[in-house]
């Protein structure tokens, strides 16, 4: 988007979310669009989306701060859309047609708290608990969030046979390799770069896999296609209680795993996150071959039982 013309958020909005669905550097997952969309139409546009952006200056940026009603996370999400907005339109230079220069503390934004935020997390016994009440596909299901440390998406995308693309389990090495997600019943690509990883889980799990899939292809969940996001939450909340969340099965994984001493670097190979920026990250290489990763994933096994006739 290139002009000097009077040009309103709103304009510049859409045009900015086009620009991120498009783009061919760095394109935008829908999933990430969506919740853009979310915030432009129930908060950015009845707000301010008819102010013309030269008009946008850091006290107007202020007093729409000042009416957010939301959590700490949400508003600064917001500010941050908003701010990336202002600065899309370009002059023939790629140069901001309206530079501008956002200083927090006049802003007064909240600040983001993590131990405060609502973040949840399971314990063994409700994890034995909701594997001993739950039918067969939901057994796995949370046994396989637990001791895999996989994103709901990737749980729903593991399929049974290799092709090298998608994600698959492999129960001759007991290793999940994730290569896509699962985004409103369609296989996308995973949440980061970081997320394509291979995920080494106890043999004991493998095993309880194996027995549970049998000789069947396709996907692990579900019959032909892919489990609904919809029919494993509600499975969830049964089990274990609303506003869980599977993100507290991730929790799970990484607090049991820190607690026995497994290396970060390991734990974060395993989990999808990137190991850092700093220079010593760059010339890490431990955690990065299976055998490695296999040593601690047997060592510290699952951290809770599963059915004693599981193998």
């Amino acid at each position: 988007m290139t002009t000097s013309a009077t040009v309103t958020i709103e304009h510049a909005a859409l045009a900015y979310l086009n620009h991120l669905a498009l783009r061919k550097r760095n394109k935008a997952k829908e999933s990430s669009l969506q919740t853009y969309r979310s915030y432009l139409r129930s908060r950015i546009l009845p707000l301010i989306g008819n102010v013309p952006l030269e008009e946008f200056t850091p006290l107007a940026m202020k007093t729409f701060i000042e009416k957010l009603p939301l959590a700490p996370k949400s508003v600064n999400e917001i500010a941050s859309l908003v701010k990336q907005i202002v600065r899309f339109p370009k002059d023939e230079q790629g140069l901001p047609v309206f530079p501008r220069v956002w200083d927090s503390e006049f802003l007064d934004l909240p600040e983001v708290k993590h131990s405060e935020q609502h973040a949840p997390i399971v314990t063994r016994e409700q994890i034995e608990s909701a594997i001993a009440k739950s039918k067969e596909t939901y057994q796995v299901l949370f046994a396989l969030a637990s001791g895999a440390g996989l994103r709901i998406g990737e749980l729903l995308s593991v399929k049974l046979e290799e092709d090298g693309v998608s994600t698959v389990f492999d129960s001759s090495t007991a290793t999940i390799h994730v290569r896509r997600s699962m985004w409103r019943g369609q296989e996308t690509s995973t949440k980061t770069e970081a997320g394509a990883r291979d995920v080494e889980i106890p043999r004991v799990l493998s095993d309880f896999i194996s027995s549970f899939a049998g000789d069947r292809k396709g996907f692990l969940f579900g019959n032909g296609t892919s489990l609904s996001a919809s029919t494993a939450r509600a499975a969830l909340n049964k089990a274990v209680g609303e506003g869980v969340g599977w993100h507290a099965f991730r929790r799970y994984f990484v607090s049991f795993r820190r607690a026995q001493g497994m290396p970060e670097d390991v734990l974060k190979r395993l989990v999808g996150h990137a190991s850092g920026s700093d220079i010593t990250s760059l010339y890490n290489r431990f955690g990065n071959l299976p055998a490695e990763r296999r040593e601690w994933v047997e060592r510290i096994g699952l951290g809770f039982d599963l059915p004693r006739d599981a193998t």
